[in-house]
């Protein structure tokens, strides 16, 4: 069944006013056209909607039934008008965020923060993953932004670099590496490890360059997120192997961290976007905001 909105808003209008001249005045459209927008209202339906004299027009009994329902159907598509309307205009909405942890702590608190400001009314999922979880979340469309490093990631991504992010050993203020201003790949295999588990992404960089001998790493304690590590060199079970971007948010003084050398190796961190994919009003808007901070932070 075919029922326009405007036949609907007609027959609504009319039935108020009870005058075809009056009715058509509100609505802004001739009476021939208002006529022909309740004929066709009525022949879609099968019914007759008015009882109809020489000047005006009363409900039947089967108008006055459809009434309530076509006031309520008006009411629900002004609403959903409004709700797209305020989307476009990045007052109202919803955006998911993919991030992994790091990403998340470092980035993300500012942008929010300004983001929040500027669209009090906007909702933000976040989604604090490893990074390959980030990568299938904005692949699958069920993110508008990734955060995440950017290595391998495939055709179908955009990948915007926002800062290099070396690795660097953590290790307790009175541990041995801590002596030292750098420290080589070779000088950690001596000590127990606390690594991360095979499936995040930086096991397997820390492996090839740990295992160049292609002798068992010497780790004691597997974790799944990297942060999850500093505890336990807190404690003094073991050295880790994290990314500088960690190092940016530790303040813990009972950790210290050392860079990485012979090789210096760095995954960047960066924006993850679906490629030819354009962006909802509400993820540029939260896009623009992460650049503007984030440039205004690089000085």
């Amino acid at each position: 069944m075919n029922i326009s909105f405007p036949d609907l808003r007609s027959f609504v209008v009319l039935a108020h006013s009870g005058n075809y001249h009056h009715a058509a005045l509100a609505l802004a459209v001739s009476q021939p056209t208002l006529t022909r927008r309740i004929q066709k209202l009525e022949q879609t339906l099968g019914v007759q909607l008015f009882d109809r004299d020489t000047r005006n027009v009363a409900l039947s009994q089967v108008g006055r039934e459809f009434l309530p329902k076509a006031q309520a159907l008006l009411e629900e598509f002004d609403s959903s008008l409004l709700s797209i309307s305020a989307m476009a205009e990045k007052t109202a909405g919803q955006i998911t965020v993919a991030a992994v942890p790091t990403a998340a702590h470092y980035f993300l608190p500012r942008v929010l923060a300004t983001y929040a400001t500027q669209y009090p009314r906007m909702r933000v999922r976040i989604v604090d993953e490893p990074a390959n979880v980030v990568l299938t979340q904005v692949l699958a469309g069920d993110a508008d932004i990734g955060l995440a490093f950017g290595r391998n990631l495939g055709d179908d991504i955009d990948f915007e670099m926002l800062m290099d992010d070396p690795y660097v050993v953590a290790c307790r203020p009175d541990h041995a590496l801590a002596a030292k201003e750098r420290v080589a790949w070779s000088e950690l295999r001596p000590y127990p490890l606390i690594v991360p588990g095979s499936k995040n992404g930086n096991r397997l960089l820390i492996d090839l360059n740990l295992l160049q001998d292609r002798s068992p790493s010497n780790w004691l304690y597997e974790v799944q997120h990297l942060n999850s590590s500093l505890p336990l060199v807190e404690a003094g079970l073991g050295i880790s192997v994290v990314s500088t971007l960690l190092r940016l948010i530790n303040h813990n003084p009972n950790i210290v961290f050392r860079p990485i050398v012979d090789p210096t190796l760095f995954r960047g961190v960066g924006i993850l976007r679906k490629r030819n994919s354009a962006l909802s009003p509400a993820a540029q808007a939260f896009y623009t905001t992460l650049k503007a901070i984030w440039l205004k932070s690089r000085g």
